[in-house]
């Protein structure tokens, strides 16, 4: 197994809290309760089919298995510095875009040679890579600046999502192994950009070897990528487009254990409220 990164830092959210942008900077997006700002650890306990323990997955499509854990390579966050300095001090932050694990690539391993499948022993933990974390607009909220988002998006500087087939614990200062190398032509980078690069791609054979990658979800990517193939093997084009253009669709709702780890101290607040008004008036009316 050979050595390909280093852990250098850990995340979680415990709750889902307000995203709002540093103060001072511009508001972009709507007001939405999230998981993305996150606080630095020493370690995370991992668990097979839940995901980081205590860290919060605020909405439905974000509880899949295929998304317990992002990972995110320190040099992808140092380009984003680089190309949007204003976000500077959100960028350097826990999490800084909403990660779990940041880690320092060893040569020849880099910050965007994660392929779709890759095994990866972390700490004790086994991971399995599934592919690319397809940015949203939140990335400019979070950070007041606008243009992250897009940039992140059609360049392919998301992160990637790993499910968890051992579970176990993760220390900052762990060496992360590549165990098994399954798609070493397919790099959720390069799954990314075929899709959502600008131009995307219109070769047929690269779409075809995507749907292919049994890895790979089918919401965002395998199902968009079996989309196009219809559309060019029909003699007809398509329009590059964002996630939300693009089927098969999804609702955004918050899902039950979200928003039971949201609200749900608020919730037994107003109960307490109620109860304490309620007895007061029982009190009164039997004076």
């Amino acid at each position: 197994m050979d050595i390909c990164a280093t852990v250098v830092d850990l995340a979680r959210q415990e709750r889902g809290s307000p995203l709002e942008p540093p103060p001072g900077r511009p508001v972009y997006g709507k007001f939405e309760v999230s998981g993305y700002r996150k606080q630095q650890q020493d370690r995370l306990r991992l668990l097979q089919g839940l995901g980081v323990e205590d860290d919060v997955r605020v909405y439905h499509e974000h509880q899949a298995e295929w998304r317990s854990v992002l990972l995110v390579d320190e040099e992808e966050i140092r380009t984003l510095l680089l190309k949007f300095p204003d976000a500077d001090e959100t960028l350097r932050g826990a999490g800084g875009i909403g990660q779990n694990i940041t880690f320092r690539s060893k040569a020849p391993f880099h910050c965007r040679s994660l392929c779709v499948g890759d095994l990866l022993l972390i700490g004790s933990a086994l991971l399995e890579v599934v592919g690319p974390r397809m940015p949203c607009w939140k990335h400019d909220r979070a950070h007041g600046v606008k243009g992250i988002y897009e940039f992140m998006l059609t360049q392919g500087y998301g992160g990637a999502f790993a499910r968890i087939l051992r579970s176990g614990t993760v220390c900052a200062g762990d060496e992360i192994r590549l165990v098994e190398r399954q798609n070493p032509g397919w790099s959720t980078v390069r799954v990314h950009c075929c899709l959502y690069g600008r131009p995307a791609t219109r070769n047929v054979e690269l779409l075809s070897e995507i749907v292919e990658l049994e890895t790979l979800p089918e919401f965002q990517y395998r199902g968009v990528a079996r989309h196009r193939l219809k559309v060019l093997q029909a003699g007809e084009d398509f329009k590059d487009s964002s996630r939300t253009q693009d089927p098969p669709a999804m609702t955004t709702r918050p899902s039950m254990a979200g928003a039971a780890q949201t609200w749900g101290k608020s919730i037994l607040v107003l109960s307490g409220i109620v109860g304490t008004v309620v007895a007061a008036s029982i009190a009164v009316s039997r004076r």
